[in-house]
């Protein structure tokens, strides 16, 4: 009897390449969504063990581009900065769309037009971006590495979004005029809070009142990621001239007790909690209060 043999399969290599970075790109979105979901609040998202060449490529392309790389951010839209001071994890990451997506999400669900805000912890600009677009307003970023703020400068500008950088920290230490501040080796992790083996530089940075800040700018909406510090920011009299609150709070670096102190404190002073997204917390201030 004659046997017959299937026809193996052989994908075009291009089509298959695009194929499986579909597949990683879902897969990475897929795992996010699971430690949204299942996992609580203590766990941090993970690289999937395949990224690691993608991060490569990335790395060996930022290596022999003299100029910016313009990319569109898939979810979003907006035009983004990738180049050497960004690095290759964080150009990976904003280009399959995974770069500070739970609070990209919650800003498009609770920003409107015409609010006024202030974002404490700006990083590279990319919530700063979505946040201009949606309110059609000047955002007050506050972002204490002044190195990145080239970058944010150029983000808003690909974006037009009227933006007003300050170089400060918002801390409770009001009676010292700079405070300390830790450059860690993934420099957006960088913070008020020292992490043993981590950091690259500590640096002395210039303390900001928000009350102060409060007093300078018409503002209803504040929105920062600040990686522990804020421990001391939402104690902050002044937040309570807010309407809305849109943050990380950080509960791996700073507890569960004191994530759960800290919603107990919004809710006393006259705020709602409107709806978590991993770690990312939406508070609204309560009718008539």
């Amino acid at each position: 009897m004659k046997r017959s043999y299937k026809k193996p399969f052989r994908p075009h290599l291009f089509d298959a390449d695009v194929q499986i970075e579909r597949d990683i790109f879902r897969d990475r979105i897929h795992k996010q969504d699971m430690i949204k979901n299942h996992f609580g609040l203590t766990a941090i998202p993970q690289e999937i063990p395949e990224e690691s060449m993608f991060i490569r490529g990335f790395a060996s392309v930022l290596h022999q581009c003299e100029d910016d790389i313009i990319i569109h951010h898939p979810r979003t839209q907006s035009k983004l900065i990738i180049n050497q001071l960004v690095g290759a994890r964080n150009g990976y990451l904003m280009s399959c769309g995974d770069y500070q997506q739970q609070m990209l999400d919650m800003i498009h669900q609770y920003v409107n037009k015409g609010d006024k805000i202030l974002e404490i912890g700006a990083g590279l600009g990319v919530t700063t971006c979505v946040l201009g677009a949606k309110a059609k307003h000047k955002v007050v970023a506050v972002e204490p590495q002044k190195r990145l703020h080239s970058i944010i400068e150029k983000n808003c500008q690909l974006n037009t979004v009227d933006v007003d950088i300050i170089c400060g920290l918002i801390t409770p230490e009001k009676q010292n005029k700079e405070v300390d501040f830790h450059i860690m080796q993934d420099y957006l992790r960088s913070s008020i809070f020292e992490s043993s083996g981590e950091v690259d530089v500590s640096v002395k940075i210039p303390h900001i009142d928000i009350t102060e800040l409060c007093k300078n700018h018409d503002l209803n909406t504040l929105v920062f990621d600040i990686v522990g510090a804020e421990i001391g920011l939402i104690y902050e009299e002044s937040i309570q001239k807010f309407d809305k609150i849109i943050c990380a709070l950080n509960t791996p670096l700073i507890g569960e007790e004191k994530t759960a102190h800290i919603l107990n404190h919004l809710g006393e002073a006259g705020f709602s909690l409107k709806n978590i997204r991993g770690l990312v917390f939406v508070f609204v201030k309560k009718q008539g209060t």
